[in-house]
């Protein structure tokens, strides 16, 4: 069933209470002073089903005190009614009303004329044409509805009309739970029970969410919609929720109930700012009231680039709140004057977690631009290419969704890619690479006997925000792995090739001949260096035909030729074919080598399980 949430709205004494009762019989002035004031002060609520949409019913008030209780009441709205008494015409409230309906964004609605059968010919042709000409360009231009308290049928006629209209209305909730605070008390017996408009998810009994600002858990326990228990509502329906674990002195309108996790609470927010037309100009640094959801704050404005702006303009600012706001992405909250009051622009939530960048930083600034856009594949384009690398809950969290059918379109567009369970933008990666290539090559040139740089220290150097397992991830990238080689945990670019000069091929022999003459006996790197006069060179050529494995360290700096280790490997395992066990000794003799040497060899025997050590003797592994 589609759910529809209407908001009255209008200058006071214009009829909205009284249209709402003659539309579905309630009255819902029900404070005591309202009744006899014959004003709403607070919001009502009521209900009207037709053709199977269930539609939700807010009367707001319309005096101009209570303009801080209409905007909690508007908040959630699908559908708005503007009432317009015909003996009245537009008056202040109904254009600040309208006002304020237009910046929170309501882009559907009638205009109904009552009060026809009190006003004179005259006073009722002066109001349809002043509305035609106010509300010309609007969307709700050409849409007046005119009923009369004495023939019940135009209001049969109006709930056709708005049943007409009411289906041009689009809804697509794909957000988490949440329902702003208008009312809270307890009962007997019962527990605390809050009220409100569900603004966007679905909610259901025994469910558990947080209140936010005080981020306190509760679990629903019950839900009402109009006085009928319910299993579960959502998006555009009123409800009463009973709620545990919380008291009902800890809540105040204001409050929000919403799934945990999933909103923000700051008091730095950096926002897109627009100021109504009929407004001069407003400094920076200006103080305000702002209405958003049920909640009002008070702060300061600070724009971004600029130091004033004038009426009709538009900029990114940066608000400093006396309290906490609860919010999320492109919420839509309403601007007043601090005092006097009066309402003097929107403002749309960009990033509710600004700590307030430099005032002119022309990246960041860059940034909140982007952010202001509807379009939600090139919001979170912009979030990745900005914060560089991002979980699902934290790009769902920061736009405020619940679905990932966002993230799996860009991801089968190859605009961002998956590394482990973070994303990053394609244009991130491709920078990273070349950042990789970049260094690469310099390491090459500085380190040209080397076949590679340690994985190990290539992420560090490079990497350092990456866990292993991204970094590992990102490496293994087709495309990077169409520039790179990854070998034995050692890094380098395809078109690598070492290459000797002439002094570094003949240091190549003089340590070759070394290991050579001694073949078994062998000498510590400490010593051999110390008979070397270019000890520089010696040392990078000793590293590089370690790392190409022309010689193997078995420990301690001793070191010996691959060739002469399988030598060494074969004459020990040839000797096993006929004898069980070998002794120091024995060793010495079958490799013609001095007592140490023989000891080095075998123990890296052991280690490669050739050999085991049994008391003062070896076997052969089996």
């Amino acid at each position: 069933m589609k759910n529809i949430l209407i908001g009255l709205a209008g200058h006071i004494d214009h009829g909205k209470t009284t249209l709402i009762q003659n539309l579905t019989g309630v009255n819902t002035d029900s404070l005591p002073e309202e009744k006899k004031r014959g004003m709403t002060i607070d919001i009502g609520f009521t209900e009207l089903n037709l053709d199977g949409t269930s539609i939700g019913i807010i009367d707001v008030p319309g005096h101009e005190k209570f303009i801080k209780n209409m905007t909690a009441g508007i908040t959630g709205i699908n559908f708005v009614i503007m009432v317009i008494a015909c003996n009245d015409g537009v008056m202040p409230q109904t254009i600040e009303h309208f006002e304020i309906v237009n910046l929170l964004g309501v882009k559907n609605g009638i205009i109904v004329l009552t009060k026809k059968d009190i006003s004179t010919e005259l006073q009722y042709h002066n109001t349809l044409t002043q509305c035609k000409q106010y509300f010309k360009n609007t969307f709700l231009e050409n849409k007046i509805f005119v009923i009369d308290k004495n023939d019940l049928s135009t209001y049969g006629s109006l709930k056709s009309f708005i049943a007409r209209e009411i289906s041009y209305v689009f809804l697509n909730d794909s957000n988490n739970f949440r329902l702003n605070v208008d009312r809270v008390f307890s009962i007997k017996g019962f527990g605390t029970i809050v009220t409100g408009t569900i603004i966007s998810g679905k909610v259901a009994v025994n469910d558990v969410l947080t209140l936010y600002p005080k981020n306190l858990q509760i679990r629903v326990k019950n839900i009402q919609h109009h006085n009928k228990d319910v299993n579960f509502l959502e998006s555009g329906q009123r409800c009463a929720l009973n709620i545990s674990d919380v008291d009902k002195n800890d809540i105040t309108r204001g409050d929000v109930l919403a799934t945990t996790n999933s909103l923000y609470t700051s008091d730095k927010i950096d926002v897109l700012f627009t100021l109504l037309p009929h407004i001069k100009k407003i400094k920076t640094n200006h103080r305000i009231r702002i209405n958003i959801g049920t909640d009002e704050i008070i702060g300061r404005i600070i724009f971004h680039d600029k130091n004033y702006i004038c009426g009709g303009e538009s900029a990114l600012a940066h608000l400093i709140l006396e309290s906490s706001l609860t919010g999320t992405f492109h919420d839509i909250g309403i601007v007043r004057n601090f005092t006097p009051v009066y309402t003097i622009g929107n403002i749309k939530i960009l990033n509710i977690t600004s700590n307030m960048n430099k005032r002119y930083d022309n990246n960041y600034f860059s940034f909140l631009k982007q952010l202001c856009s509807d379009n939600s594949d090139e919001i979170v384009s912009s979030l990745l290419l900005y914060y560089n690398m991002l979980s699902e809950s934290e790009i769902l969290k920061f736009i405020n969704f619940k679905e990932l059918d966002i993230i799996y379109k860009l991801l089968s567009n190859n605009i961002i890619i998956k590394l482990d369970k973070r994303y990053i933008h394609i244009k991130t990666y491709y920078k990273l690479l070349d950042n990789l290539k970049t260094y690469l090559e310099k390491y090459h040139i500085a380190n040209h006997l080397e076949s590679g740089i340690d994985k190990a220290t290539l992420k560090t150097a490079c990497f350092s925000l990456f866990t292993i397992k991204e970094f590992n991830e990102f490496l293994n990238y087709y495309s990077t792995l169409e520039s790179i080689s990854i070998s034995n945990d050692k890094i380098s670019l395809k078109s690598f090739k070492v290459r000797l000069n002439k002094e570094e091929k003949k240091m190549k022999e003089v340590i070759f001949s070394i290991y050579k003459n001694n073949k078994f006996n062998l000498i510590p790197f400490d010593k051999i260096i110390l008979t070397q006069t270019d000890i520089r060179l010696f040392r990078e050529m000793h590293k590089y035909m370690l790392e190409n494995d022309f010689i193997v360290e078995l420990k301690n700096n001793n070191y010996i030729l691959k060739g002469f280790l399988k030598e060494s490997i074969k004459i020990i395992s040839d000797y096993f074919a006929s004898n069980s066990t070998l002794t120091l000794s024995q060793g010495r003799q079958l490799l013609n080598c001095d007592r140490d040497s023989v000891i080095l060899i075998l123990e890296y025997l052991d280690k490669l399980k050739i050999t085991k050590k049994l008391d003062n003797y070896r076997v052969l592994n089996k």
